[in-house]
C-alpha cells in the first residue's frame, strides 16, 4: 500500500484555507479531506512493514506545538507551477517530531525522500493556467495566516483516483499535551 506521514489542519484552519478557492479553469482545488501537512511519503510498503513502523511510531514522546502559516508560493516555480501551496514556518517542535518520525521511518528499513524537508500544505494541483489566474490566486492568498496546536500526527494509505487521492487513517498518534 501507499502510505505516508502527515499532521492532520486544524478544522477551522481548513475552513480558511478553502476561502481561497475559486473557479478557475486548470486548478484542482484538493477537498478539505485532502488537507495536511506531509512529514513523510513512504511510497509503497508491505503490511508488515506498516506493522511494525506503527510500533516504532507510538514509542515517540514529543510535546505538542503549535504551528503557524504564513505566504504561499507554487511548485516548482510561479512561471511553471503544478501545485499552489500554504508555508509553514518552520520551529524546533516540529523539527523534532520530523526527526523522531526520520530515526522510526529508517529504523524500519524505509528509505527517506531524497530532497529536503520543505514544510507546506498543498492546496491545489495546476494542470494549465494563465498568468493572470496565477496573480490572483497569489493575491487572495497573500495576507494568508493561521495557527493551530499539534496534539497528534497519523499514518495514511493513500489510494490514488481519477478526482484525487483518496487518504485512509491507519493509525493516529498522540503526542504528549503540554498546551491546552
Amino acid at each position: 500500500m501507499r502510505a505516508f506521514i502527515a499532521i492532520d489542519i486544524d478544522e477551522d484552519v481548513k475552513k480558511e484555507i478553502q476561502r481561497l478557492q475559486y473557479k478557475c479553469d486548470g486548478i484542482r482545488w484538493l477537498r478539505s479531506d485532502q488537507i495536511h501537512l506531509t512529514l513523510n511519503f513512504l511510497g509503497e510498503l508491505s503490511e508488515e512493514t506498516v506493522q511494525n513502523l506503527i510500533s516504532k511510531l507510538k514509542k515517540i514522546e514529543i510535546h505538542n506545538f503549535i504551528i503557524s502559516l504564513d505566504s504561499c508560493g507554487f511548485f516548482p516555480s510561479p512561471k511553471r507551477p503544478s501545485v499552489f501551496w500554504i508555508g509553514v514556518i518552520l520551529n524546533p517542535f516540529l523539527m523534532a517530531l520530523k526527526k523522531n518520525i526520520d530515526e522510526s521511518v529508517l529504523s524500519c528499513s524505509i528509505e527517506l525522500e531524497n530532497r529536503p524537508f520543505k514544510p507546506h500544505i498543498t492546496i491545489a494541483r495546476i494542470s494549465k493556467i494563465t498568468e493572470h489566474d496565477i496573480t490572483k490566486i497569489a493575491k487572495r492568498a497573500k495576507n494568508f495566516s493561521a495557527k493551530f496546536t499539534v496534539n497528534t500526527f497519523s499514518l495514511y494509505s493513500s489510494e490514488l483516483k481519477t478526482d484525487g487521492a483518496v487518504y485512509n487513517l491507519l493509525e493516529k498518534f498522540p503526542l504528549i499535551t503540554n498546551i491546552q
